[in-house]
This record gives structure tokens, sequence and C-alpha cells, in this order.
């Protein structure tokens, strides 16, 4: 799976198939929220068949929709990293399977595999500075497109 492959590249097949084997497969029908902005989040998700939209409320409640999420990509590895909750919420754009793989899990394996943790952490680290780099496009484009009204 293409985004199993992403998130856990710096893993060993092992090592990926012992995460994701002990993830819980869910169904969401389109427009299902999966994560709510401000809730707790308990795992990190991989879409394994379907596609999620990001989005964030502005303080005058306008939904700002960050991305789009498709087969492979994972979501909830900003609460897994700061133990905060959601910071965007989740909602399933068409017919949606995730496996979740709870956030004891993900520890337990890090602490009984310490040179596991560099190489999480590393596939980590790449993912969010991608998605850092996504939303910042996104305020670019917009702040071009309001100048130029």
């Amino acid at each position: 799976m293409k985004g199993r492959d992403f998130i856990f590249k710096h893993l060993s097949e092992e090592e990926q198939e012992t995460l994701f084997k002990q993830g819980i497969l869910q169904q969401y029908d389109p427009e299902a929220v999966i994560i709510r902005e401000g809730e707790k989040v308990n795992g990190i998700s991989i879409i394994v068949a379907g596609m999620v939209r990001v989005e964030k409320e502005s303080a005058a409640g306008f939904k700002l929709e960050l991305a789009r999420l498709e087969r492979g990509e994972i979501f909830g590895e900003v609460a897994f990293i700061d133990q905060l909750p959601a910071s965007a919420t989740v909602t399933a754009e068409q017919p949606t399977r995730i496996r979740t793989i709870n956030f004891h899990t993900v520890e337990k394996l890090l602490e009984t595999n310490p040179d596991v943790y560099g190489r999480f952490y590393q596939s980590v680290a790449v993912i969010l500075a991608g998605r850092l780099r996504q939303v910042g496009d996104l305020f670019s484009d917009a702040h071009k497109r309001y100048v130029s009204w």
C-alpha cells in the first residue's frame, strides 16, 4: 500500500506488519465525521480505501479545506506528536475504510524497539513537513487572489 510504505518507509517489513495488523479497520459513509476538531484523537489512521477531507474552522465559522487525502495517506499524526486534541476535522468524502493504529500500540513498539524510534519519527517528520508546505501554498494562493480583487 502506497501510504503504508510512505509513513513506515523507514521501518522493516516486519515492523510495518506488526503495526498495521494491530490497527482497527473501520468503514465510514460519505459526509461521516471521522475526527472532529477539538476532540481527542486515539490513533494514527491510514486510509485503506476512499477519500477524506481535512478542514479547519475559522473564528468566524467559515470552513477552510486544508487537504483531501486518499488511499494510503494518513491522518492523526499531529495529535500523536503533540498529544493535544484534533487540530482539524476529518470527514469521509466518499465511502471510506480506514485502519487506525492506537497510540498506545505505536508507543509500545517504539519503547520496545529503540532503533525503530528515530526511523518512525523521521517518517512522521517528512509527512508533517510536506503538509506544512501544502498549507503555506494554500495561504499564499489565497493571499494572491485576495490582493488581486
